[in-house]
């Protein structure tokens, strides 16, 4: 059996059931009887309706807001959005061998001001991709949640990526809209870009204790969550985050910004990763290093080693004759690795040399000069700060819209 766990994993069995539902009788057992199961959904179980094979009557509506992360093909990772106190017990099904497994709440991340906490769930042994079922009950073995997933795995063939950005531009209707869409092409993974979350850090707490700060992070995340209708999907999909100046929390922000870790933290709460160091490896700051395919994706962060903008000097002005003149010189260009720091420059290039994969590389700032009408770049030429792309590479932009970006985007060999 592939699958295994750092907890012992129980199992199970379809003949210890008592009145209050079929999940409370966990103990350990061959696979779940499928004629067990039946009769007890018939007798009014819900949970046993839904571990049924094809069985999918009595399901309940999708509620609570669920993000699945950046993961090794064989494991994933889920971040919960559940009201402060709660208490949820949390099952791994798989429905093609009918077992269940209970599994741990890695980590609980709250704020004691906030109503909200993020459950942080894990699972490994996974075998890439195969469906499986995300369960949730309370403490009296009620089903909450059946959610399919599978591992951030895809073949070259069947590859679909969809960039999401500009989320806080558009109306709550729109922007659940456009992510139904998204969800309908069924991609194999969703990166959102930027500009998706407004927390740019009031004036108010820009001299405040670096808790003040992270609750007010954790706040916006939380309150976005709440109300985004794709974290309610019944099939999840594996989604990475990276920033622009918004969720980053200053204007124009840079290296300078003290409260980057903050704003880090939070972000990384809401959009869970698992690193293992050799298949998925954290970059400095938020970048992030994964394989798809036969692609290695780099996310890059292009904020928190960011060297701040060069300023113009001061115009000299003076009269010429009775007309008062001013002149300027304009500011320096910027220094190398201004954008993306010297740490994250070496990093990213030690990346790109061993790996034996095409490189796709992504951003939320253009690669080439200002940002334009065409928010969207796939480029092939050498990049500013980061040279030359191996053939078969290229370096992908997405900000300011939303847009999913179909299959034809990944060169097929």
């Amino acid at each position: 059996m592939r699958i295994g766990f750092v907890v012992i994993v129980l199992l199970l069995s379809g003949c210890a059931v008592d009145s209050k539902g079929i999940l409370l009788a966990v103990e350990p057992a061959t696979p779940l009887d499928q004629r067990d199961l039946r009769s007890h959904c018939d007798l009014g179980d819900p949970a046993a309706c839904a571990l049924a094979q094809n069985d999918e009557l009595n399901l309940p509506p999708p509620t609570i807001p669920i993000v699945q992360g950046i993961a090794p093909a064989d494991r994933a990772v889920f971040a919960a959005l559940v009201p402060q106190g709660s208490q949820y017990s949390w099952f791994l099904y798989d429905r093609g061998r009918s077992q269940l497994w209970k599994l741990p709440t890695a980590r609980i991340q709250t704020r004691s001001a906030s109503a909200w906490a993020v459950q942080r769930v894990e699972v490994r042994g996974l075998v890439p991709d195969q469906e499986y079922d995300l369960l949730a009950s309370d403490q009296t073995g009620k089903l909450l949640e059946d959610r399919s997933f599978r591992t951030l795995s895809a073949e070259v063939d069947s590859l679909r990526i969809a960039l999401v950005s500009g989320l806080k531009n558009q109306s709550r209707p729109a922007a659940d809209h456009m992510m139904a869409e998204v969800a309908k092409r069924r991609p194999a993974l969703i990166l959102f870009t930027g500009s998706n979350l407004e927390a740019l850090l009031p004036k108010s707490l820009t001299s405040a204790k670096t808790a003040a700060t992270l609750d007010f992070f954790y706040d916006r995340h939380a309150q976005l969550r709440s109300l985004e209708a794709f974290a309610r999907n019944r099939h999840l999909t594996p989604i990475g985050a990276v920033w622009s100046e918004f969720e980053f929390g200053q204007r124009k922000g840079d290296r300078t910004f003290a409260y980057r870790d903050q704003a880090r933290e939070a972000l990384e709460m809401f959009f869970p990763k698992w690193a293992d160091e050799e298949r998925v490896i954290n970059g400095p700051g938020i970048s992030l290093s994964f394989p798809l395919a036969d692609h290695r994706f780099i996310l890059l962060d292009n904020r928190s080693f960011r060297a701040p903008d060069p300023v113009a000097p001061e115009p000299f002005c003076e009269l010429r004759g009775k007309k008062r003149v001013c002149t300027q010189d304009p500011a320096p260009p910027a220094a190398p690795g201004a954008r993306f720091g010297h740490l994250q420059i070496d990093w990213t290039t030690r990346q790109r040399e061993k790996s034996q994969q095409d490189v796709v590389l992504f951003s939320s700032d253009p690669w080439f000069g200002p940002y334009t009408a065409d928010w969207f770049e796939r480029a092939t030429r050498p990049l500013p700060e980061l040279g030359a792309i191996k053939d078969g590479g290229f370096a992908i932009l997405g900000t300011q819209n939303s847009r999913l970006i179909p299959q034809e985007i990944i060169p097929q060999k």
